[in-house]
This record gives C-alpha cells, structure tokens and sequence, in this order.
C-alpha cells in the first residue's frame, strides 16, 4: 500500500537525524513506528489456559471470594 503523509518541519529534521544514525530508510522508520502504534492498540487476550479454566475441583474448602473480604474496612463515603 502507498501512503502520503506531511509532517512538519521540525519532525522531518528529527527524522532524518535518526535516519542518519540508525543506517535505515525513513519508509522503515515510519513502517517501525505505526507497527508499534497498532501494537499497542491492540487488546490483549488471557490465555486459553486461563479462559479455559474450571477451578480445582479438589479443593474442597472453598468458601467464596467474599469470605475472605470480611475483616476489610469499609470505604469511606467521600473520599477527597
């Protein structure tokens, strides 16, 4: 895919320096750059082993999650 972008002078200087000392293209930059912006728009995804999880049907002493909540204080009403 072809792509035109603009950037504005002082980038495009910034550009270049690094261009200069990296020994890449400013197309490879720019292509390493939105490769890291798609990344990290991207959402993760718990692993099978977690989704896929059923508990540990051994463990018979389970009481519940809020069981272990009981000696926590309760919030205050207004925080600030």
């Amino acid at each position: 895919m072809n792509l035109n972008i603009y950037i504005n002078d002082n980038l495009a200087k910034e550009l270049d320096f690094i261009v200069a000392h990296v020994h890449k293209k400013r197309n490879t930059l720019v292509q390493e750059a939105i490769s890291l912006l798609v990344k990290s728009y991207q959402k993760e995804k718990w692993p099978d082993s977690i989704l896929s999880f059923q508990g540990i049907h051994s463990y018979d002493k389970w009481e519940g999650f809020e069981q272990n909540r009981k000696e926590l204080k309760e919030p205050n009403a207004d925080i600030f």
